[in-house]
């Protein structure tokens, strides 16, 4: 709450109290997305938030925090209000109406899984907390297969949310979070038929 968020500019001004591990030039950050929406339909699948997200989730619990929500409504909040946000989550729902998904769920537009029908939609990381290289986004380098501290967070995070989204399908956005999803697939979490692949990323710098 008492968090003074508008210092806080760029990773390399993040509090070390937010700091959960680091190990030579990674650092693994807390970020409030903890919420698991075990009724999801859908789970939209990135790398792991980058600081933009990370920024938002923490404007959007403080503020959540400070009207007086409980810490499940505020950290439900956080995760609707911060996941994929930014010019990102516009390109997202683009491409997720363009391939048919809303008609698949019966809804208009994939836009509103990020409102009224959010209650279809569970939005996650391979890394579910944010991973920054030289205090910069993670973008998938070291490999998170083959570096023993990320793949750890792959299995012991990510891994266990899998195993709680029962019903849904899941689709990895690029090429890396699809890898993450394949060698949990490969390692028993979860069945390979339920994962969606192909689907590019819908980061800006991506287009």
């Amino acid at each position: 709450r008492g968090f003074s968020l508008s210092n806080i500019t760029n990773a390399k001004n993040l509090p070390d109290s937010l700091l959960i591990e680091a190990h030579d030039n990674l650092n693994i950050y807390y970020a409030p997305f903890d919420y698991v929406n075990p009724n999801a339909k859908v789970v939209i699948v990135g790398i792991t938030p980058g600081f933009t997200q990370l920024k938002n989730a923490y404007v959007s619990l403080q503020t959540s925090l400070n009207n007086g929500n409980s810490i499940e409504q505020a950290l439900k909040q956080a995760k609707s209000d911060a996941s994929f946000s930014g010019a990102m989550r516009k390109n997202l729902v683009e491409m997720l109406d363009f391939v048919g998904v809303q008609k698949w769920l019966g809804i208009s537009s994939c836009s509103a899984l990020f409102a009224e029908d959010s209650h279809l939609l569970h939005s996650t990381s391979a890394l579910k907390y944010p991973v920054f290289v030289d205090y910069k986004n993670y973008n998938g380098t070291p490999n998170m297969i083959k570096n023993d501290l990320l793949k750890r967070y792959l299995s012991e995070h990510f891994g266990q949310e899998v195993k709680a989204l029962q019903n849904a399908i899941f689709i990895p956005l690029g090429p890396k979070p699809a890898e993450a999803l394949n060698y949990l697939a490969d390692t028993g979490y979860l069945n390979k038929e339920r994962v969606f692949l192909g689907f590019p990323h819908p980061s800006p710098a991506s287009m």
